[in-house]
């Protein structure tokens, strides 16, 4: 078992802020080119540091790692929203032919999907499932990113994909 002294605090967020914004918010604009998208996508990563210390699981010696490694995982999921939504929305992608109007189907059902995660399920849950079916991140790496045991992680998302059966009941074969 760890040292409670090894994790990282809330009080010491304000500070690793200071610290860190500058390279998060250069590696994000090199993601979007988009200095309003890199400024939300820092916030939220630090709101999600702020959620780990809380609960008193995140090592202090690995936070460089986490903040960027959870500020790319954000970029890239941010990145596939606009995109499936700049492809359901655009003229260009509606129907030529059947493979067409399927993929444009399917970004939207993933977009619906996404967006009932986030507002029906836990942060924890959003963020495993996310790491897992849309980063593609095997069950390992997954609890690896969350900071648990890969059976805990099995078990969570096993009870998302359970619980998202119920709510989308063809999509998840």
């Amino acid at each position: 078992m760890s040292n409670p002294e090894d994790h990282l605090s809330v009080q010491e967020i304000p500070a690793l802020y200071r610290k860190h914004l500058r390279e998060l918010l250069a590696y994000l604009y090199r993601f979007f080119r988009n200095a309003d998208e890199a400024e939300e996508t820092v916030q939220e990563v630090f709101y999600l540091l702020c959620a780990r210390a809380r609960k008193g699981n995140l090592d202090r010696k690995n936070i460089r790692a986490y903040l960027y490694r959870t500020a790319h995982n954000l970029a890239i999921d941010n990145l596939r929203k606009k995109k499936i939504r700049e492809e359901s929305l655009n003229p260009l992608h509606t129907a030529a032919g059947p493979e067409d109007s399927a993929r444009v189907n399917d970004s939207v059902f993933i977009e619906n999907m996404l967006n009932h995660i986030d507002a029906a399920f836990t942060i924890r849950e959003g963020e495993a499932f996310r790491l897992r079916y849309i980063h593609g991140m095997s069950v390992e790496e997954t609890a690896e990113v969350l900071g648990s045991s890969t059976a805990s992680t099995s078990r969570l998302l096993s009870s998302v994909v359970s619980r998202l059966s119920k709510d989308f009941p063809d999509a998840l074969v």
